[in-house]
């Protein structure tokens, strides 16, 4: 059980191999590696790897509570461990993708890609995955000043995307305006 790097990432892929390849797969078992490496290596990468995991398996398997809106809770406790900003993005674009997943309102998912968002420790695609959805989002929660910040923000610094035509069409919709093409 020691410490060094190189026993952190032996109990991290121990904990995923119980998550994959136990067979039958141990969703329980692997949840009680992640939490134990968190609790007691918390500033760890590995432990920080491991926040986002964890939340996986609190939402999507029996590791986690059976109603949905209490498979949330338990992931959203994690946000205390999470300390670096990629650990942080990656739970609440997890969070975000549940809240689809159980059919929660849709807007219970913007605060967590927002949050996202907010970190800047999301790589070029994903950001530009994410302003879409906070545009479509907000604009289906009748936010339209939100979207169209969004949408003009994702036009501007993605002039080269596919979704290009798309976006403005929104914002049309909005009755706003985008940067020029």
């Amino acid at each position: 059980d020691g410490a060094d790097d190189l026993a952190l990432g032996a109990r991290f892929y121990l904990a995923r191999l119980a998550e994959f390849s136990a067979e039958p797969a141990d969703p329980v078992l692997a949840a009680a590696g992640f939490r134990r490496l968190i609790a007691e290596h918390p500033d760890s990468p590995w432990a920080q790897a491991a926040i986002a995991r964890l939340g996986i398996l609190l939402l999507y398997t029996p590791a986690g509570p059976a109603e949905p809106a209490a498979r949330m809770a338990a992931a959203d406790q994690l946000l205390a461990a999470a300390r670096q900003p990629l650990a942080v993005a990656e739970l609440h674009l997890v969070m975000a993708d549940a809240v689809f997943h159980h059919h929660l309102p849709d807007r219970l998912a913007l605060p967590h890609l927002l949050a996202a968002l907010q970190t800047g420790a999301l790589d070029p695609t994903t950001r530009a995955d994410v302003m879409v959805q906070v545009g479509e989002i907000a604009r289906l929660a009748g936010e339209p000043a939100q979207a169209a910040r969004y949408y003009q923000a994702f036009l501007a610094e993605y002039p080269r995307d596919a979704r290009q035509y798309a976006v403005r069409q929104r914002l049309a919709g909005l009755g706003a305006a985008g940067p020029a093409p």
